[in-house]
């Protein structure tokens, strides 16, 4: 098997020459089929599969170009380089929450992604979770905090949200849910506090769980807010 890449379209070229390769061919395939819309032909006893697909991005490479600028430059605004690990986690979650503002205007708009991207929490200052999640990611490995993504659903919806760590423990943030409050109820906590959480089947895995040891209490200072 092997590929032939043309604009906006792989041509994959299958040659049942060798038996032993046909049930793995066969498994990819049908793998193939339930993600792509493909067209079969035949000829002198190869098949050839043509998958047409499309791509979508929630940022240009320009936008994402700027979004890293202006992390590096918020960076630089928040003087991190004296202040601990727990200042920094603070300080970065404050500037987000405090300073990004939910887009409801493009939250159900199917035209646009943008919303979507750390260009829109960091240069519009409006964005989804998923903006709020993606400029906290970026800001925090910019101070040199240990942080990922993770992702489930809130109350039946889509979501996405923060892991840090801290002290050799990973805690939650959701700087979406926190916005422009006066006291953060999901900054730095444990499973417990997030109980009305439905994390996606990835971040439930021992792989996960053994990786990333999520702390069972909250931290101690979880409910700052610097003012």
């Amino acid at each position: 098997m092997y590929f032939i890449c043309f604009a906006k379209q792989i041509c994959l070229v299958f040659s049942f020459s060798r038996v032993f390769s046909y049930v793995f061919l066969l498994t990819v395939y049908q793998k193939l089929m339930q993600i792509f819309l493909i067209d079969v032909s035949e000829s002198s006893g190869k098949y050839y599969q043509t998958i047409n697909y499309s791509l979508s991005y929630h940022s240009t490479k320009e936008q994402d170009d700027l979004a890293k600028e202006k992390a590096n430059r918020i960076i630089e605004y928040l003087e991190l380089d004296s202040k601990s690990d727990y200042q920094k986690i603070l300080e970065i979650y404050n500037f987000i929450a405090q300073n990004v503002e939910y887009d409801l205007d493009r939250k159900d708009d199917n035209s646009t992604e943008i919303e979507h991207s750390a260009y829109a929490a960091l240069c519009e200052r409006k964005a989804v979770c998923q903006g709020y999640a993606l400029s906290l990611y970026r800001l925090m490995l910019l101070a040199g905090i240990d942080c990922r993504i993770v992702t489930g659903k809130l109350n039946g919806e889509d979501h996405a949200w923060n892991i840090v760590r801290l002290n050799g423990k990973y805690y939650y943030l959701d700087a979406t849910m926190d916005r422009m409050a006066d006291f953060y109820r999901l900054f730095l906590v444990s499973t417990n506090e997030v109980k009305d959480y439905e994390l996606s089947p990835e971040f439930l895995t021992d792989k996960f769980k053994n990786q990333y040891d999520i702390a069972t209490e909250r931290y101690e200072n979880g409910t700052e807010r610097i003012t």
